[in-house]
C-alpha cells in the first residue's frame, strides 16, 4: 500500500521585495538588469531578521498538522529538509519535535544535501509509511538561502519559505505512488565549508536541469507506461522562471499544467521548499482522480514522484498557499539587508550575555506555551516554579496555553538593534502583554504588524515561533502577531 498525503501546510513569509529595488540599489549593475529579463522572477518573499528555516518549519508543520486533524503526539517521524542549518552536527528536526508537542521516542532525520532535500524528505517518508515503521510520517521542506549582496546575479531571486506534508496509511488527499531518480555529478550550486554565501554557475544550472528534470521525468512516464498529455498538473523544481518552462516544454507540457503549481514568480526560489510548496498550490485546487508530476532537481540530481489525488484534496482547515500569497508587506532593498542580516546595526552589548547551557535550557523551557497551576490552590502561573507563593505547596500541574489571545497592556522600545521599517519609517519593537484567558497573562513582543497605531489594547493576536537570539547560542520562543495578517484557516 502507498503512502497517503493525509494533510499539508506551508508558510511564506509575509514581507516581499520587487525587482526594481535592486536595480535602484545597484544602478551601475548591469547583469542585474540582464538578469531580471532571463530569470523572470519579478519579486521575491524575505525572511524577517527573526525567522530561519526553523522556525518557517514549525508554522509550515503546524499548518500541516491541522490539515489532518492529526495530533503531533501521533507522528512517530519527523523528516526535514533544509540546507540553511543553525548548527553543523546539531539536528533542527529535534527543535521541530519539541516545539510541536511530538513524543520523545519519535525518529527524527535531518537532510542537508541540496535543494532536492525536501523532496527526499518527502520520499524517505514514503518509504518509512510504506515500510510499516510508522502510522504518520512529517515531511518538511524549508530554506531561506543568502546570495552575497550586489555581487551575485542569483540576488534578486533567492526567496524563502516551507512547506510540510503528513504521510500516512489511511484516507488521505492523495497517494503517492511511484518514483524515478536520475544522478549526475557536477557543481551548479555549491558553497564551501567556509562560505557564508551560497555560489551558483548559471550555465552549469541551466544545461543540467535541463539534463537531469528530463531524464527522471521520462524514465518515471515510461515505467508508468504515461505520457505527458496524461498528467493534469505538474510542479518542476523553480530555481527561475526560466528552466522549469524550457523542461515543460521540452518534456510535452504546456501551460495549462503547469500554471497552478508555479509559484516562483510570486515568492522566489524557495530551494528545498520550491517543489512541496507547488505541490500544496496544486492541491489547494486539484480535483479527484487528477494526476500530479512532481520533479526535484539539485546539483545534477533529479528525482520524480507520480502522485494521484484520492480524495477532497481543498485544504479546509488550514491556510492555503494563496492565502499566504495575497497578504503581503513590500520593503525597500535597505529593509531587505537588515532582515537579512546583511547590514547589521553596531553591536551595542547592553547586558551580560547568558552561557551556552543557559540558553539550551532556556530553549527548552520556551519552545511551547505552558502555564502551572497550583493543585492545593489553584493559582496559576506562566513561569515554572518549585514553591507556589501563595499557599507554599509544590504540587503543581502543567498545561499548554492557547496560542490566540488578546493585547492588554501595549509598551515600545525605541531602540532596537535591527529597527523594523515600514514605507521606510523606522519603528520601534512592540513590546506587550497578552491576555489568554483565564487569569493567564504572558509577556513577549508583537511582530508583522503594518504601523504601530494599529498595535493596542484589544488586538487579537497569535502566537508564533521565533527567533529571540543569536549569541551565542540561538535562542528560540514564541513572539505574537495580529490574527488578520493572512486570510482567517477555512
Amino acid at each position: 500500500m502507498s503512502a497517503k498525503i493525509v494533510g499539508y501546510g506551508v508558510y511564506i513569509p509575509r514581507y516581499s521585495i520587487k525587482y526594481e529595488e535592486f536595480e535602484k540599489a545597484w544602478p551601475t549593475k548591469e547583469y542585474i538588469r540582464h538578469t531580471g529579463q532571463l530569470l523572470r522572477v519579478p519579486e521575491k518573499a524575505v525572511p524577517r531578521f527573526d525567522e530561519d528555516s526553523t522556525t518557517m518549519a514549525v508554522e509550515a508543520a503546524k499548518n500541516a498538522l491541522k490539515s489532518a486533524k492529526v495530533k503531533a503526539s501521533d507522528v512517530d517521524a519527523i523528516i526535514f529538509g533544509t540546507v540553511c542549518i543553525v548548527y553543523r552536527g546539531n539536528p533542527a528536526s529535534t527543535v521541530i519535535a519539541k516545539v510541536l508537542g511530538c513524543r520523545d521516542n519519535i525518529i527524527t532525520v535531518d537532510i542537508n544535501q541540496s535543494s532536492r532535500s525536501g523532496l527526499i524528505a518527502l520520499m524517505v517518508g514514503k518509504a518509512l509509511v510504506d515500510s510499516g515503521q510508522g502510522k504518520y510520517v512529517l515531511t518538511i521542506g524549508s530554506d531561506c538561502v543568502k546570495v552575497e549582496p550586489g555581487a551575485d546575479p542569483l540576488e534578486p531571486i533567492m526567496g524563502a519559505g516551507a512547506g510540510a506534508f503528513l504521510l500516512g496509511t489511511q484516507g488521505g488527499l492523495a497517494e503517492v505512488k511511484q518514483s524515478c531518480s536520475y544522478v549526475c555529478e557536477t557543481y551548479d550550486m555549491w558553497s564551501a565549508p567556509e562560505d557564508k554565501f551560497l555560489k551558483m554557475d548559471l550555465d552549469a544550472l541551466r544545461f543540467y536541469y535541463a539534463q537531469a528534470v528530463n531524464a527522471s521525468a521520462s524514465e518515471l512516464m515510461k515505467t508508468l507506461g504515461l505520457s505527458s498529455k496524461d498528467y493534469h498538473h505538474v510542479v518542476f523544481q523553480q530555481p527561475s522562471g526560466r528552466e522549469p518552462r524550457a523542461a515543460a516544454k521540452a518534456l510535452g507540457f504546456n501551460e495549462d499544467q503547469t500554471s497552478t503549481g508555479w509559484v516562483v514568480s510570486s515568492m522566489g526560489n524557495s530551494y528545498s521548499a520550491s517543489t512541496l510548496i507547488g505541490l500544496a498550490r496544486v492541491l489547494d485546487h486539484a480535483k479527484k482522480g487528477e494526476k500530479i508530476l512532481l520533479v526535484a532537481y539539485g546539483s545534477g540530481c533529479s528525482d520524480a514522484l507520480h502522485i494521484e489525488v484520492t480524495g477532497n484534496s481543498k485544504n479546509q482547515t488550514s491556510i492555503t498557499v494563496d492565502d499566504y500569497l495575497n497578504n503581503k508587506i513590500y520593503i525597500d532593498y535597505t529593509t531587505y539587508l537588515k532582515y537579512s542580516g546583511l547590514l547589521a546595526e553596531p553591536n551595542v552589548d547592553r547586558e551580560t550575555k547568558p552561557t551556552l547551557v543557559e540558553i539550551l535550557n532556556q530553549n527548552k523551557l520556551h519552545f511551547q506555551l505552558r502555564c502551572w497551576t497550583c493543585k492545593k490552590c489553584g493559582l496559576v502561573s506562566t513561569i515554572e516554579q518549585n514553591i507556589c507563593p501563595k499557599c507554599y505547596s509544590q504540587d503543581w500541574e502543567d498545561s499548554l496555553l492557547p496560542e490566540i489571545g488578546e493585547l492588554d497592556l501595549v509598551a515600545s522600545q525605541n531602540y532596537v538593534p535591527i529597527p523594523i521599517a515600514v514605507e521606510n519609517k523606522q519603528e520601534p519593537v512592540v513590546c506587550c502583554t497578552v491576555n489568554l484567558g483565564e487569569g493567564r497573562f504572558v509577556q513577549a513582543q508583537v511582530v508583522d504588524y503594518e504601523g504601530i497605531a494599529k498595535v493596542a489594547t484589544g488586538l487579537k493576536v497569535e502566537a508564533v515561533f521565533r527567533k529571540y537570539r543569536t549569541s551565542p547560542a540561538v535562542m528560540y520562543g514564541y513572539k505574537f502577531r495580529p490574527v488578520s495578517q493572512v486570510a482567517t484557516p477555512r
